[in-house]
């Protein structure tokens, strides 16, 4: 059997919802600490749904003290999930969508609940931010908002899944000469934000080759959910050390702390 994925006490909402996703595609155990309650123990009782007994996993977690489970495989179909709690069916899309996809056969997920609520995302965040975020991943989905619930009302969000044979890594084709990368991390704080700019590494695997006229420019962006790391400072461009004498790549870094 396979070593359990340790959670821990009462963890953070992103650390628990890629827990469940992992353990569902990978059939990986979770080793949490019990009972759980809210949109917690509504998320982790759905993916259960998925192909398991869903009565015993409540039991299991509502017990106290330290409890493993072990979710199941899976099955593709339409799964009909509801859910009582606001901000549940954001989180319920984001996880349960991978598992399914992978399984290489189409899904359909009916996610009825509220679907608009203060500090998480709505329908359009998910299909017009996620949904196409997610697809450079190889996620093939199809979001409908067939009814829509604010606060606490009843609604419903349809997610048809395509299969995706595999996740792909996130490329970001290059054109010309790369000149400029702004780095954007987006993080929350109960601080004033004190932003810094910084110089860090741009590295591109395998180095491409420049074709594009002196005047051509790129410019990119990438957000995060989560606190920056610490970066390097000292800049290099296309896997090597950058020469003085070749044109500065400038790129800004905003930290906030």
């Amino acid at each position: 059997m396979r070593s359990p994925l340790q959670v821990g006490d009462q963890p953070a909402q992103a650390v628990l919802d890629g827990a469940i996703g992992l353990g569902l595609a990978t059939g990986v155990p979770l080793r949490l600490r019990g009972p759980l309650q809210g949109a917690d123990l509504s998320l982790i009782l759905a993916a259960v749904k998925l192909g398991g007994d869903f009565d015993a996993a409540r039991e299991l977690l509502s017990r106290s003290g330290e409890v493993e489970l072990a979710l199941p495989h899976p099955r593709a179909g339409m799964h009909v999930l509801d859910f009582a709690h606001p901000g549940a069916i954001a989180r319920a899309l984001w996880t349960l969508s991978w598992p399914l996809a992978l399984l290489g056969k189409p899904s359909e997920l009916r996610l009825r609940g509220p679907n608009h609520s203060d500090d998480m995302p709505t329908f359009h965040d998910l299909r017009l931010g996620w949904a196409p975020f997610a697809s450079r991943f190889g996620l093939k989905i199809g979001l409908e908002l067939t009814q829509a619930g604010f606060g606490t009302e009843e609604g419903e969000i349809v997610a048809t899944l395509d299969p995706a044979p595999a996740l792909t890594p996130l490329r970001a084709v290059h054109r010309g000469l790369l000149r400029q990368v702004t780095v954007v991390a987006a993080v929350d704080s109960d601080f004033v934000p004190v932003v810094k700019v910084v110089e860090v590494a741009v590295m591109f695997q395998p180095a491409p080759d420049p074709v594009a006229s002196e005047t051509s420019s790129a410019w990119a962006e990438v957000g995060s959910w989560l606190r920056p790391l610490r970066v390097a400072e000292k800049l290099t461009a296309g896997g090597r050390d950058t020469n003085p004498s070749e044109p500065a790549v400038n790129v800004a870094v905003a930290v906030v702390a």
